[in-house]
């Protein structure tokens, strides 16, 4: 099996799907969704609900097993399975599959340079340890995600795309007394989370992260690691205001863990790197916002 993750790269989740399949070292590769491509009736019937990522798997034996995922965590789940169903053949060759002809194979995306992690580090076939990755993938989509990407497209994206673009990017409309809320809330839970972690350890200074705890391996990241990463790390770089992030610089334990997160995953930072440049090209050289996504 190969597959394309169809998406953005100014899309945490997308960011994230790449992350996992380059550490994992599938043949799995990214392919930009393309300007009003969400909208059209071909995109609705990979993903009902118009969002991206979307993970399009092929079956390279032609014995009809084609199939689509959409859902970030799940396909970040199933690409983990995928990996831990290849290493049980690895007393075999496995096939070279070269990547779609659709596939633009000098992209950075790509050619994120990262080490192999093992898809048990990231998603533990242990029960209670994965339950925990699990707990803090959930968590962090409906509290994390919800403050902090509302507060993002609020307070950054509506800046460069008008309140009609009907592209990649929807301004959300939302609160903003629950947006900052909510994420303040979550720093003030990871920062917790992170100390608990660390009086385990027996050191406050351990190098600890997220979802290893019932592994026994605090130094070890997950897949939980991952998505709060750049949901966190976006924040950073787009609202360094402390009245816009949440007052992130005062959470020293997550702001350290960030920094860990950079230093253990080059590819964390590789991905990330798509966001200096979008801004560069608006901010800096002043390129219209659906030019700098999607391309002139």
């Amino acid at each position: 099996m190969s597959g394309i993750i169809i998406g953005a790269l100014m899309s945490q989740p997308t960011r994230s799907c790449i992350q996992v399949a380059r550490m994992l070292r599938l043949p799995v590769y990214f392919r930009h969704v393309r300007k009003g491509e969400v909208h059209g009736h071909d995109f609705r019937t990979l993903n009902p609900s118009n969002k991206i990522p979307v993970l399009a798997m092929t079956d390279d034996n032609n014995n009809g097993d084609d199939f689509v995922l959409y859902e970030s965590t799940a396909i970040a789940r199933y690409l983990c399975g995928l990996a831990a169903e290849r290493q049980l053949h690895l007393d075999r060759a496995l096939p070279q599959i070269p990547p779609p002809a659709t596939v633009d194979t000098d992209a950075p995306a790509n050619n994120v340079d990262c080490s192999y992690v093992p898809p048990e580090q990231l998603y533990p076939s242990d029960l209670r340890a994965r339950a925990k990755v699990d707990t803090l993938l959930d968590w962090h989509h409906w509290f994390l995600r919800a403050g902090a990407t509302s507060a993002v497209r609020r307070k950054v994206m509506c800046q460069f795309f008008p309140p009609e673009h009907s592209g990649l990017i929807e301004i959300e409309q939302t609160l903003p007394e629950r947006d900052d809320r909510y994420l303040r809330h979550s720093l003030r839970v990871l920062e917790d989370k992170l100390a608990e972690q660390q009086r385990r350890a027996g050191s406050v200074d351990a190098p600890v992260f997220f979802g290893a705890e019932e592994q026994g391996r605090p130094d070890k990241f997950t897949l939980a690691d991952i998505f709060v990463f750049h949901e966190i790390a976006q924040v950073q770089a787009l609202l360094p205001n402390p009245d816009d992030n949440g007052n992130l610089d005062a959470h020293e334990r997550v702001v350290e863990w960030l920094q860990r997160m950079r230093g253990e995953s080059p590819a964390a930072s590789g991905v990330l790197h798509t966001l200096d440049e979008f801004m560069h090209k608006v901010v800096g050289v002043g390129e219209s916002a659906d030019d700098a996504v999607f391309g002139k």
